[in-house]
């Protein structure tokens, strides 16, 4: 028992003494600083970037082997900038100290704390992690096609390790190109246990800041890691989530999420998605468009060392939802060939097709180049139901018992969008027998337009379902911005509202400065042509208008009837005029009107009353004679003359002279625009009317018969003949 005892104590005592040889003994004699230097260099070997320990280096033995470094710094590539790449405030890494007595290697933990990387996009397309991954061993060597850091991370995953995580983690990225910059901050991030030949299961959470654009978002991540040899890495079930906000822009709230299964090959330096899935959620702050719902499925494989990455026949869907869209939203289907170029960064969409609500296909291509800055391309939209679409965008069709109306549309464009600014080299638009075509460019950050327009004919009586009320005649000037500037031309081969019909309309059209002129505007109607110049100003404090304008050759008859629904005189008239007005459009700018006009007809005819012949009349009765002379239906005129001035919005006229076979006029009145009213007061001269007769007309100097034309624009009667004042006659001397 004594000699049993005696071993017992013995082994004890060697256990203790060797508890404080590896508790104090061996951390004492060690002097861990002392490894800094080699340390530092086998960090080189495998990232091949100079690294720096400035802090203490701690060991641990029990119950683990620990080595804990301190202000770690791993340094930048000089073409980049001069900034490190990566700093660690602490960095640990745990070996199990029982399975090491045995000769294995078991990781108990590796632990990151504070790490601030820095990634930069080059100008070439580079990044600062490309350099990385491709800098050389210290013997210039590569071996299986991997970078040291690639081998190292293989190396990794073939031990068994407890975990590995990342905390109070700040990723900032810098793009040069574009000098875009963004960060994610605050991220933590976290392994499950690893072993050889398993899936190891990540997870990490973050905050994602855009300072240039004040975005913040919510960054989540998990998916599992497995490596494969002898250079083969896959991450299944990745999923990739931000949620975030956006101040001042035009969507207030993201929701993105990325998912699918990634291999990435580092030998070869390809990766592919074989299931890629991505999905977004855009919320903005107004009403007409409320939310967007944005998913994309495919497979996606890409070039490693050229960024390039192919996406065969991709499938995106787009719904839209919104006040003025159907409760459900509007739902859109995108398929392309879809290139993606990461280090010249450029996107490509070839065969592409567009399905949309009401059977709408349009078909093209679309690209990008200078470095994402310009996208172009080219489409063409099958003829589709328009009156269809519209209804499957919640639009209310006006009642028509023409269902042929807007039951076809198709176009063809190409265009060309940089930063601010589109430009459509070529558009090609057809609604029913309507054509549109020419050029445009769109500044919307001036705002600024450029048009060179031709349509072959337009019936906007037809087509007003497609425009709002408040956008109907001139009105639609006044509906422009006062900040816009724009120049264009356009012309129309045949324009018709209502009863009006207007062929070769030709104008130009510039704004700047709150300014509005359309000048010159010319247009043929009624076998004759108007040319015009319009300004809107927009300076004051309410829209000032000025009208200038030269009729030459116009049938007044049709004029007439079109204005005021009385066809009452016709003839070849042609007059000029100015006049100004200011106010918002409708009655209350007409009742501002001033002006002048003036004008003449020839070839005229009076309808409905024969004004020689009633005096011939009047005169037989008189006269008491048997024989009374019948009257015609119309009175002809060689000529007629007058001028008139516009006092706030009613036209005053005291000159009206009219010439014709045996009848001269002589008349005053007014038409009131804005109550839509005539007042009208003749006096034909009796004598001109009795010439060439047996009649002593000489004793009928200044006897006139009274002719009155009165009413409402949509009321009018014939002209009101009168009796001549045959008291008045004079007796010849």
């Amino acid at each position: 028992m004594n000699q049993t005892l005696r071993k017992w104590l013995h082994w004890t005592m060697a256990v203790v003494l060797a508890v404080v040889l590896v508790l104090i003994v061996i951390p004492v004699a060690l002097h861990p600083n002392q490894y800094r230097a080699p340390l530092a260099a086998l960090f080189k070997g495998i990232t091949g970037r100079q690294v720096t320990i400035a802090g203490e280096v701690g060991m641990a033995l029990f119950p683990n082997v620990e080595l804990i470094l301190r202000d770690v710094t791993l340094a930048g590539d000089p073409e980049v900038g001069p900034d490190p790449l990566a700093r660690v405030r602490t960095l640990v890494v745990g070996v199990k100290f029982i399975p090491l007595l045995s000769g294995r290697i078991e990781l108990d933990r590796a632990e990151m704390r504070g790490l601030q990387l820095h990634l930069t996009r080059l100008p070439d397309g580079t990044t600062s992690l490309d350099r990385l991954l491709a800098s050389p061993m210290a013997d210039g060597e590569r071996k299986e096609g991997l970078s040291p850091l690639e081998r190292a991370l293989q190396r990794f995953l073939a031990l068994s390790v407890a975990g590995v995580e990342l905390t109070e983690t700040t990723l900032f990225w810098w793009d040069r190109s574009t000098d875009r910059k963004w960060r994610v901050e605050l991220l933590d991030f976290k392994t499950g246990p690893v072993h050889p030949g398993r899936p190891v299961s990540v997870t990490g959470s973050g905050r994602l800041v855009d300072p240039g654009r004040s975005f913040s978002g919510q960054l989540e991540l998990k998916g599992q890691l497995r490596a494969v040899p002898p250079a083969r890495l896959w991450l299944e079930g990745v999923e990739v989530s931000v949620v975030g906000g956006v101040a001042g822009e035009q969507f207030q709230e993201i929701k993105g999420r990325l998912g699918g299964d990634l291999a990435v090959d580092g030998a070869q330096r390809r990766a592919e998605w074989s299931r890629l899935e991505l999905a977004g959620q855009f919320w903005t702050g107004g009403t007409g468009l409320r939310e967007v719902q944005v998913g994309w499925q495919g497979r996606m494989s890409g070039d490693l060392s050229g960024g390039r990455w192919l996406a065969p026949q991709g499938q995106l869907t787009v719904i839209s939802k919104g006040d003025a869209l159907p409760p459900a939203g509007v739902q859109a289907r995108l398929l392309a060939d879809v290139m993606v170029d990461t280090r010249d960064p450029a996107l490509h969409l070839d065969k592409l097709l567009i399905e949309g609500p009401a059977g709408v296909r349009v078909k093209g291509s679309v690209r990008t180049r200078e470095r994402l800055s310009v996208i172009e391309g080219g489409l063409v939209v099958d003829r589709f139901d328009f009156r269809a679409l519209l209804i499957a965008l919640g639009r209310t069709i006006p009642a028509n018992p023409d269902v042929r109306i807007c039951s076809g549309a198709e176009a063809e464009l190409d265009f060309v969008w940089r930063g601010t600014e589109i430009a459509v080299p070529r558009m090609a638009l057809g609604l029913d027998a309507t054509h549109w075509s020419g050029t445009m460019g769109w500044d919307y950050g001036q705002p600024a337009l450029r048009f060179d327009w031709e349509i072959d004919q337009l019936d906007l009586d037809r087509f007003r379902l497609l425009v709002p009320e408040r956008w109907s005649g001139w009105s639609a000037l006044e509906q422009l911005s006062p900040d816009l500037t724009m120049q264009g031309r356009l012309q129309v081969g045949n324009l018709q509202r209502g009863a009006a019909r207007w062929s070769d309309v030709a104008l130009v059209m510039e704004a700047q400065e709150r300014v509005l002129r359309l000048d010159p505007l010319s247009w043929s109607m009624h076998g004759g042509s108007m040319a015009a110049r319009l300004v809107l100003d927009r300076r004051g404090a309410g829209p000032a208008w000025s009208l200038d304008h030269v009729a030459t050759n116009v049938h007044v008859g049709p004029l007439l009837q079109e204005w005021v629904g009385w066809n009452g005189l016709d003839g070849v008239g042609e007059w000029s005029g100015h006049v100004e007005a200011r106010g918002s459009y409708g009655e209350a700018l007409l009742s501002t009107v001033q002006g002048q006009v003036e004008g003449r007809l020839v070839d005229g005819v009076f309808s409905g009353v024969d004004v020689a012949g009633r005096i011939r009349q009047a005169h037989a009765q008189h006269q008491r004679l048997r024989s009374v002379p019948a009257a015609g239906e119309e009175t002809r005129l060689s000529r007629l003359s007058a001028s008139a001035l516009i006092r706030d919005g009613v036209l005053l006229n005291a000159d009206l002279e009219a010439n014709g076979s045996g009848v001269r006029l002589f008349g005053a009145g007014q038409v009131d625009m804005v109550k839509r009213r005539v007042e009208y007061q003749w006096q034909a001269d009796v004598v001109a009317a009795l010439q060439g007769g047996m009649v002593d007309v000489e004793r009928y100097q200044g006897v006139t018969l009274p002719l009155s034309w009165r009413g409402a624009f949509d009321a009018l009667k014939k002209i009101e003949v009168g009796t001549p004042a045959w008291s008045e006659e004079r007796t010849f001397q």
